[in-house]
């Protein structure tokens, strides 16, 4: 089949049991291969040297047009002219390898090395759900913005998901890059918008927490739930520390004396989590156990028979909140709950990053909102306390956000 190769015609082309080629009438050997699944790739096929062989210059749609194919094409016949066989960098790059190949190497030989375990856990799952079903046959070398711009929207049912994927991605040819199997700065995940994420910031109010520490109180009172569970969400709600952090909590890193926790490492590195006085007078009254953590696996006097440490909080939490009537809210929300109530509270941004162990300023931003709202109150409550005085009145109330302050209007 010869015609002219052009964008209409190349997708006019339907697809058969076999491969269907369509030749190029004006541009010898240049041509299109439309697979069964119906995948359209440019083709270039010579003689050099009394061999014939074969190039692929891209897939129409992926990697270039059909104008952009010609001119590979053209590209090529000038150099079979000169005396160079088009094909031969094609194979010297014949080691470059495939997405999924430099995943395996990028896991072993940068992720385990310089990421948290469990980052390389998440890695891991994204990279074997995600990346490799969609890019994994393709070169490193060789893919283009367009493969990731297909996989990205692809994922745009989870925004987060697909956010984090393209993260992972754009380190991999990063990483690529540097070691030396794509060209500087053709990292083709640059530029590609994130998907808008929704906001899952939880954030409880006095009544809410009122509700919790309900929910808390009759677990342990009824022996509902495990002891360690019940200790580990109290120490979340006081001092917003992460999960792992509290529940791989161990007796060296307890300082009550100077009432704060040393972690030798975290997500951010070696950390200091401060205590106030109801999270030290609840590690004080815990239990010891002959284990290193505060919170073992087992509660026998063996460290033998219990290596490890508590692990049933998540199940704990999902029965606590629903007897709370927290549905919805996410254990890791008491971190976010710690921040807004502590921005609330008067302290500042800064000082709310230092808390919780930011290591950049940046990632506190969140809760700048907070903070306008908390300076929002407090306006209020001075510029009411003011306004009694000038009318020679009690102080004032704060009047709540987002309702209008009248006051009657003075006759003239």
């Amino acid at each position: 089949m010869r015609t002219r190769l052009t964008k209409t015609s190349v997708e006019a082309i339907k697809p058969g049991k076999k491969d269907i080629y369509a030749w190029d009438d004006r541009i010898a050997g240049f041509g299109c291969k439309v697979t069964p699944a119906g995948l359209r790739v440019y083709v270039f096929k010579y003689r050099f040297g009394g061999v014939q062989r074969w190039m692929t210059l891209g897939r129409h749609g992926g990697d270039l047009t059909a104008e952009q194919a010609r001119t590979r094409a053209i590209r090529a016949r000038g150099d079979i002219a000169n005396g160079k066989d088009p094909a031969a960098e094609r194979d010297a790059q014949g080691g470059v390898p495939t997405i999924a190949q430099f995943g395996d190497r990028f896991i072993a030989e940068y992720a385990i090395p310089h990421k948290k375990p469990r980052s390389v856990q998440e890695d891991r799952r994204n990279f074997k759900r995600h990346l490799v079903p969609a890019l994994g046959r393709l070169k490193v070398s060789a893919l283009s913005r367009q493969d990731v711009l297909r996989l990205h929207n692809a994922m745009r049912a989870t925004p987060p998901t697909a956010n984090r994927t393209l993260a992972l991605l754009s380190k991999m040819l990063n990483v690529a890059e540097a070691w030396g199997l794509r060209p500087a700065n053709s990292n083709p995940c640059r530029g590609v918008k994130k998907f808008p994420e929704k906001s899952r910031e939880g954030f409880l109010s006095t009544e809410k927490m009122m509700r919790l520490g309900a929910a808390l109180e009759t677990a342990e009172r009824e022996g509902k739930e495990h002891p360690s569970a019940i200790a580990i969400i109290r120490l979340l709600v006081f001092t917003g520390a992460r999960r792992s952090e509290i529940a791989a909590l161990q007796w060296s890193h307890v300082d009550l004396e100077n009432r704060c926790l040393r972690l030798p490492d975290s997500k951010s590195g070696a950390k200091v989590i401060r205590l106030g006085a109801a999270a030290v007078a609840l590690l004080a009254k815990l239990p010891r156990f002959d284990s290193p953590f505060v919170f073992p696996i087992s509660r026998k006097a063996s460290s033998a028979a219990s290596p490890g440490h508590f692990i049933g909080v998540s199940h704990a939490w999902s029965r606590i909140r629903a007897m709370a009537g927290l549905a919805g809210v996410r254990l890791h929300d008491a971190r976010h709950n710690f921040a807004s109530w502590s921005v609330m509270g008067g302290a500042s941004l800064h000082m709310t990053g230092t808390l919780l162990g930011h290591r950049e300023a940046r990632t506190t931003m969140r809760y700048a909102h907070v903070a306008s709202d908390a300076a929002q109150v407090a306006a209020e409550r001075v510029e009411g306390t003011i306004a009694a005085a000038l009318e020679g009145k009690p102080a004032a109330q704060p009047v709540p956000i987002g309702k209008a302050h009248r006051r009657p209007r003075a006759t003239p």
